[in-house]
């Protein structure tokens, strides 16, 4: 359910309650970094906890869905995991990130590596309240 069809694609939404609405991610213009694997990360406004999903870049693009992971001021980071140590290594990893704000709807972000959100906060951590340095492990 992860991206684009294709083996090594993880999603995991076990580590947090189901919210009402969906977060969707395009990424586009990823050339440079085909073959290596685009990880979605959400952080739930409520702190109940995570969802991951992650695919592979193929043709400079990638697609990651995770349902039912948006309420109002929930957190998304997008990052690839250049080491692939499951985790967001800085000054290595190209990071991203957005907050829902206010929104009661799906979210649907569509970034390119100059995308830029949310300037002046530490990279690698969604909001100064999620550390994605530390690895997150895909089930199985």
């Amino acid at each position: 359910m992860a991206g684009a069809a294709g083996a090594g694609d993880c999603f995991d939404l076990t580590r947090g309650a189901p919210q009402r609405y969906d977060f969707y991610v395009v990424g586009s213009g990823f050339d440079a970094y085909d073959g290596e694997r685009a990880r979605a990360v959400v952080f739930f406004g409520d702190r109940s906890g995570y969802g991951l999903g992650e695919t592979t870049i193929r043709n400079g693009t990638f697609e990651i869905a995770l349902p039912k992971t948006n309420e109002p001021y929930n957190m998304f980071g997008v990052y690839i995991d250049r080491g692939g140590d499951d985790a967001c290594t800085l000054n290595v990893d190209p990071f991203f990130e957005m907050a829902s704000g206010g929104v009661y709807a799906d979210v649907n972000w569509t970034i390119t590596p100059e995308t830029r959100f949310l300037e002046g906060l530490p990279p690698c951590n969604l909001n100064g309240l999620f550390d994605l340095t530390q690895p997150l492990r895909c089930p199985g």
